[in-house]
């Protein structure tokens, strides 16, 4: 069995085998390479970053946030937000899910393993 895992990441390069996730860090780096393109932005994975609002047993819950927040051609004196949205981590398997901050819930799934995203 473990051979087969190995040759399936092999023969599937850039689809992850789904696995526990055990930090933090971890977690944030599943919506780090997964959320950009869920929301379709523009920037690069590293122009994002995750703050860790909880921890339960089932997840990891991140305010997801972009260190460039301004518009193209904005000016000296926009203001906005760089809040992306929240998402979470399920531990178990490293799935992707959306957050309902509204119902403090977990909403639809858009990545199913660690780093591939569900078509």
């Amino acid at each position: 069995m473990r051979l087969f895992l190995v040759l399936a990441a092999i023969a599937l390069p850039g689809v992850a085998i789904a696995g526990r996730v055990a930090s933090e860090a971890e977690a944030c780096a599943v919506l780090t390479k997964t959320v950009p393109e869920h929301v379709q932005l523009r920037n690069a994975s590293n122009d994002y970053y995750c703050e860790l609002r909880n921890v339960s047993r089932r997840y990891y819950v991140f305010v997801f946030r972009s260190r460039h927040p301004e518009p193209p051609g904005a000016g000296p004196d926009w203001v906005g937000s760089n809040l992306v949205g929240w998402f979470a981590v399920r531990r178990i398997d490293g799935a992707a899910l959306e957050w309902d901050m509204a119902k403090d819930s977990p909403g639809a799934v858009f990545s199913l393993a660690k780093g591939t995203i569900a078509k």
